[in-house]
């Protein structure tokens, strides 16, 4: 998913500082904090 992140990002000519909301689909709740991780809005940990 981080690639992919990095990939949406260049490609939308936008970083996770211009999203003022987002939401995360929880299938499980532990993948919310890594994919908030993979996709640049906070730091890994």
């Amino acid at each position: 998913m981080t690639e992919a992140g990095k990939d949406m990002w260049r490609m939308a000519e936008m970083t996770p500082k211009d999203i003022q909301m987002a939401q995360f689909y929880d299938a499980f709740t532990s993948l919310v904090p890594m994919q908030m991780e993979a996709l640049g809005f906070c730091k890994v940990g």
